[in-house]
């Protein structure tokens, strides 16, 4: 979906979220395939067993009526089953309240890239997401929640992203003297402890109160 101005996070239900990245994958296949003289079919639904008949002197019901005919499978139901829904879901779940495993992130984020892109995993296509696009604000946001799962610094976009607020917002946190930057120069980035701590004041979930100094941190914020 494209709109006129940013999405927010917040904008985001998982489950349309899901089946919309699905469908820009599907909708790309097509395309290739069609360019190839080629089309997708639904695969034809497993065979269902035959039904136990009880007919008159069978009280047993040892007889057997054809086996019901299944019914076909529609496009919606096959993208809804896929891998790739599935992967896009627990992206979108990441992404707007940090739940899953963090150690599988990278991998799914890394699968769910390079299907929308039409690439191999860990390749690149060089391609900037645009944040008025699902897909856009969905993987800087999962980029920035395993950055900070990670320790690593982040950027004004990135925290812009896991706040649903506009960059603009971050910069004026900035000058007010209330968010500070771990040095000056663009991008402006900030350390990953001081992103948390700004995260989880706005309310954002995911993100816990920063342990009191001396304290040991159990695992990521």
């Amino acid at each position: 979906m494209r709109s006129s101005k940013p999405l927010h996070l917040t904008d985001l239900d998982p489950e349309r979220a899901a089946d919309e990245l699905t469908q820009e994958v599907y909708a790309r296949a097509n395309r290739d395939l069609a360019l190839l003289g080629l089309s997708l079919t639904v695969p034809a639904p497993p065979p269902l067993p035959p039904t136990r008949t009880y007919l008159p002197g069978d009280p047993n019901g040892d007889g057997h009526a054809p086996a019901p005919k299944p019914k076909p499978l529609s496009i919606a139901t096959v993208l809804g089953q896929s891998k790739l829904n599935k992967l896009a879901r627990a992206c979108v779940e990441w992404a707007k309240s940090g739940k899953g495993k963090p150690e599988g992130m990278p991998g799914a984020l890394r699968e769910l890239r390079a299907a929308l892109d039409g690439v191999e995993p860990g390749e690149s296509s060089g391609r900037e997401w645009d944040l008025t696009t699902v897909a856009g604000v969905v993987l800087v946001a999962v980029e920035a929640r395993i950055a900070l799962a990670e320790d690593r610094t982040v950027e004004a976009l990135e925290i812009a992203t896991l706040a649903s607020v506009d960059e603009r917002s971050i910069r004026a946190t900035v000058t007010a003297g209330t968010l500070q930057p771990v040095g000056p120069g663009r991008p402006m980035r900030f350390a990953a402890d001081v992103a948390r701590q700004y995260l989880y004041a706005r309310g954002v979930p995911g993100f816990a109160a920063a342990a009191p100094v001396g304290a040991t941190r159990g695992g990521p914020q």
